[in-house]
């Protein structure tokens, strides 16, 4: 069976490019290797990790005006995919300790 859809598809990606990868690439940064893929980040002595919850790069795109610092970044970003569920519990689970979302347990809210 084949399924067609007008919509871009984007598939989780479960290495150093998910959201999952986050954490333990700051972890990496400031020296604790977590054995998790992690996100690469230049060297720091400190890190600040700052998820805006249903901000995607599409969105930030396309509403770009209404946040012009974020936007900024773009051209030097890169994109990260959220796992599947993508929701906020299975996506915030997830990146805490860096591994799978059905390695936490964690699916929805309720």
């Amino acid at each position: 069976m084949t399924f067609t859809t007008d919509v871009d598809q984007i598939v989780p990606r479960y290495d150093d490019t998910g959201l999952g990868a986050v954490l333990p690439g700051a972890a990496k940064v400031l020296g604790i290797d977590t054995g998790h893929p992690a996100v690469p980040l230049p060297a720091a002595q400190r890190v600040c990790v700052v998820i805006v919850d249903g901000l995607g790069r599409r969105l930030l795109e396309e509403e770009a005006k209404c946040a012009p610092f974020l936007s900024s970044l773009l051209p030097d970003g890169r994109t990260l995919t959220a796992g599947c569920p993508s929701t906020t519990a299975t996506s915030m689970g997830s990146s805490a300790p860096g591994c799978l979302p059905a390695g936490t347990g964690w699916s929805a809210t309720r």
